[in-house]
């Protein structure tokens, strides 16, 4: 018996209030960065990405960021 090509995923979105910006405890931690069109793709590009745990979109820049960490690490 073969194996699923994909697997399931869930993911959960929290929007923090706008102007806030994520903060990794280390460099390493950033594992994406670059431009998005809108906050919901960049929200997408993290669901995608299952070392995703954490991202970050600046709407006046379109950069979006996704990092392996979160609030707890």
């Amino acid at each position: 018996m073969s194996s699923p090509a994909h697997g399931i995923y869930s993911s959960t979105l929290s929007l923090s209030l706008q102007g806030h910006e994520f903060q990794s405890q280390y460099d390493v931690q950033l594992i994406f960065n670059e431009t998005a069109e809108s906050l919901i793709l960049c929200g997408a590009t993290c669901s995608q990405n299952p070392s995703c745990r954490t991202f970050d979109y600046d709407s006046s820049s379109h950069r979006c960021r996704l990092f392996e960490a979160d609030l707890a690490n």
